[in-house]
């Protein structure tokens, strides 16, 4: 927590010397705190007030689907995604300034090191700083003790701050704590107990201390109506019930603060309270009129959608009433349309095999191209007939000699050339005899 309230130390002590003033320097740092955490809360407080106008329709989805609790959860998260909502939206934002408020206690209760920078082993008992006190006389079994001992520590300081203007180069300061009249380093609670009320001067400051608490608490709960006011119908804001007596606790923890914290704080948490009113009256009016022009673009596009899907549904009840073909329903999705396409096609194919397929037991007639289940095997306009003039050798289904025909001829062929041959040979024969009887006559 040091850490984070280190920076807010540094910044809360700018502040009062630049003002010379604790009470102002602390309204200050709540104003820079807002406008440091404003864009995180605009973020937060949209998508708050988009969950919160989706609200109905999610009462509505769970009044729907009140016996299936996964069909309500799936479509109320269908209907977040739709509108662009989330049901936790804005829930850190509204956590942030929890911490910021622990470190702002850190700062305001322990001022000589967290807000002026001092080292912790100054103030304590072997600390340079301690013993000074002790010399210059500050009753540690007094006020030494407690959570907010530093607050004491530095206001004894700054009232003999010429016996510790040594340490000044060590971050020490002079920091009055008293402002408004008030000695804001004290606790309320302690006031009412440790003062003489029997003195007059006592109420003046007692009031404005007991105030500071009581409006912390009534600025509280006027925000709380503010938000139930402003915050559309079956919204958690705008709901009774629980939810009315949960946001009821704020105020009652906020007048505890006030009472048992230092008054710095308390009158930190009040200013902050004021500022975070304003910021959401103006907040709310913003976005209201973001949220009504996006309703409306999108309301305006439903409506376009609706119509042009009336008018299809339209021509299509004409259509058919006119005898046309059945036309498809627009509100099925494309994976059934499809499935319904390649349906219609295996039925068209069935009746088509059905029709063109040959007959059982029955002999196909007048179909002379066909070869089994290929109707058109031989081409559309086959025809046995087209040449009358086939010999006789020919078959007269496909029009090609018989394997019988082709091997009589073949051995006629043979027998043809084999007389041929032993004819040449006897011509041979004689013509060689011839040659010889002449030979024989020459020699005589």
């Amino acid at each position: 927590m040091a850490t984070i309230g280190r920076p807010f130390g540094v910044l809360l002590m700018f502040l009062y010397e630049f003002f010379s003033s604790y009470g102002v320097a602390v309204i200050l740092i709540a104003l820079v705190i807002r406008i440091v955490l404003l864009p995180f809360e605009m973020k937060g407080k949209l998508g708050s007030m988009r969950a919160q106008r989706v609200q109905p329709k999610v009462q509505e989805i769970q009044k729907k689907y009140a016996s299936d609790k996964a069909k309500a959860q799936q479509e109320t998260m269908k209907l977040y995604k739709e509108e662009n909502a989330s049901p936790t939206s804005g829930c850190l934002w509204n956590l942030l300034p929890i911490p910021i408020m622990f470190a702002l206690f850190f700062v305001i209760s322990q001022p000589i090191t967290m807000m002026m920078g001092v080292p912790a082993a100054y103030t304590e008992p072997e600390g340079a700083i301690y013993q000074r006190m002790e010399e210059v006389g500050f009753d540690f079994e007094e006020g030494g003790g407690g959570r907010h001992v530093q607050i004491v520590q530095a206001q004894f300081i700054h009232d003999h701050f010429e016996e510790f203007e040594e340490f000044e180069p060590l971050g020490l300061r002079a920091v009055n704590f008293r402002s408004f009249g008030m000695d804001l380093g004290r606790t309320p609670w302690s006031f009412i107990r440790e003062e003489d009320w029997s003195d007059s001067s006592t109420w003046g400051v007692g009031i404005l201390m007991v105030l500071i608490p009581l409006l912390s608490g009534g600025f509280q709960l006027l925000h709380t109506k503010i938000n139930q006011k402003i915050a559309p119908p079956g919204s958690p804001e705008g709901a009774g019930g629980q939810m009315r007596t949960m946001m009821m606790i704020m105020p009652l923890f906020s007048v505890f603060i006030g009472f048992t914290m230092p008054a710095a704080l308390g009158l930190y948490w009040t200013a902050g309270t004021v500022l975070i009113i304003l910021r959401d009256v103006w907040l709310t009016k913003r976005y209201n009129r973001v949220l009504d022009a996006e309703y409306a673009v999108r309301n305006a596009e439903r409506d376009k959608k609706e119509k042009e899907l009336e008018e299809k549904r339209k021509e299509a009840e004409r259509r058919k009433a006119e005898g046309g073909e059945e036309t498809r329903n627009l509100n099925t999705s494309k994976r059934k349309q499809q499935s319904a396409e390649r349906q219609a096609d295996a039925e068209k194919a069935a009746e088509w095999k059905k029709k063109n397929s040959p007959q059982d037991g029955k002999e196909i007639q007048d179909e002379p191209s066909r070869v089994d289940d290929r109707r058109y095997a031989r081409g559309r306009a086959y025809d046995p007939d087209r040449y009358p003039d086939v010999p006789e050798d020919k078959n007269e289904d496909d029009g090609y000699p018989d394997e019988v025909d082709i091997e009589d001829e073949a051995e006629d062929i043979a027998e043809i050339e084999e007389t041929e041959f032993e004819a040449e040979a006897v011509a041979e024969a004689e013509e060689l005899g011839d040659d010889e009887g002449l030979d024989e006559d020459d020699s005589e």
